[in-house]
Parts: C-alpha cells; sequence; structure tokens
C-alpha cells in the first residue's frame, strides 16, 4: 500500500549510508507522552505518503545525498499558535494540536520539507538573513499556502498578482516571527532574496 511505500521509503533513506556532503539531522531523544491527538495526527502524516509533492520533494533530498533519519517527521502538541516548523537539529514537527484535516497536513508537511530541502541542497546559516528570507519565500510559494482557496479564506484575495503578494506577505511574517535577528528587519530581506528565490521552483520545476 502506499501509505507502507511512504514509511518505507523514510526507513530506505536511514539505512542508506551518509553521503560524503551530507547534511545529518540529529535527532534527540524524547521522553514524549502521546496526547489526545497524537493517533489522528500520525494517521494522517501517513495519508501524507499519497502525496506526490511529498514524495518528490523526499526524493530529491535522497538524490542530494541527505541522510534522514527515522524519526525526522514527528506529531508533537506545539504551546505556539503554528502548524509545524523545522530545525535542521531535530527535523520536522507537526502541531498535532494545531492541525487534523489531511489537506493542511499536507500542506505544512510540503512546506516544512522545502525548508528541509533548502538545508539539505545549499550550505545555509540562519546567520544569513537573505538565505533565511530565500527559504521562507520558495516555502510560501511551493507549498499551497497562497493558493486561491487559502487567499479566500483569508480575504486577500486580489485579482492581478495575488500570489505573489501572498507569497511576500507570508514570507515576511515567518521570517519576522522566527525569533532571530533576521525578524527585525524581514521585509528588507524578502525584498532581496525576491527575484532568485521566487523564481526557484525546485525540486518541482513548477509552482504546484
Amino acid at each position: 500500500p502506499k501509505v507502507w511505500t511512504f514509511f518505507c521509503f523514510i526507513f530506505h533513506f536511514c539505512r542508506s549510508p551518509p553521503h560524503q556532503d551530507t547534511l545529518n539531522f540529529n535527532m534527540s531523544s524524547s521522553s514524549y507522552k502521546p496526547g489526545p491527538y497524537h493517533k489522528k495526527c500520525i494517521d494522517t502524516l501517513a495519508q501524507s505518503g499519497n502525496n506526490p509533492f511529498v514524495d518528490q520533494i523526499l526524493r530529491a533530498m535522497s538524490n542530494e545525498g541527505c541522510h534522514i533519519p527515522d524519526e525526522f517527521i514527528s506529531c508533537k502538541p506545539c504551546d505556539e499558535k503554528v502548524a509545524g516548523f523545522f530545525s535542521n537539529l531535530t527535523g520536522i514537527t507537526l502541531c498535532e494540536n494545531r492541525i487534523s484535516e489531511q489537506k493542511h497536513v499536507d500542506r505544512t508537511l510540503v512546506h516544512e520539507l522545502i525548508h528541509a530541502y533548502d538545508w539539505c541542497r545549499a550550505d545555509m546559516s540562519l546567520n544569513n538573513c537573505v538565505q533565511y528570507a530565500c527559504t521562507e519565500i520558495r516555502a510560501a510559494n511551493l507549498s499551497g499556502d497562497c493558493n486561491f482557496g487559502m487567499e479566500l479564506m483569508r480575504r486577500n484575495y486580489k485579482i492581478k498578482k495575488h500570489h505573489q503578494e501572498c507569497v511576500k506577505r507570508r514570507a515576511t511574517v515567518s521570517l519576522s516571527l522566527s525569533g532571530s535577528e533576521c525578524g527585525l528587519n524581514a521585509e528588507e530581506h524578502v525584498n532581496r532574496a525576491w527575484k532568485s528565490c521566487f523564481k526557484d521552483t525546485s525540486p518541482f520545476g513548477y509552482i504546484p
């Protein structure tokens, strides 16, 4: 079944020897006890194996030589009002108390996997604010965050260049909420990174 193929695909990464230039995601041990939303998150995450964009990003990371541990993607409760987040040290966390619908999980997972892919393929530094802004632009652009339906729900939809405006807005907000010094001048950094990073649609080759 496709669901098992998804997890076998991740475990296959774990058994593969690290590439010489591999970005290793070191997972810390956790004493987390599953909460009431945990099973729903795990079940929904398993169904994300049917998402072709999730599959494509994972395969692109494998082709780049990145080693992904078995707990790279986890479901945990979050205090922050976010659906998920990525750390180059601990991987991707889906906030099980913030998301439940399959489309929301898929969109969040693709968003965070774009960050992971950018860390995988480039020598990124969070101290480089243009690089940080770039990955936020790409995640907003390629994850479905700014599709027609989402913008209608936010009542931000415009006839002309609505997608570009949404990507720039959401990338700026994400960077400003990052907790890093880059967030202090988020709009400036997004503007500096905009031209090249909005055009960069790797690994898809187009805006999904």
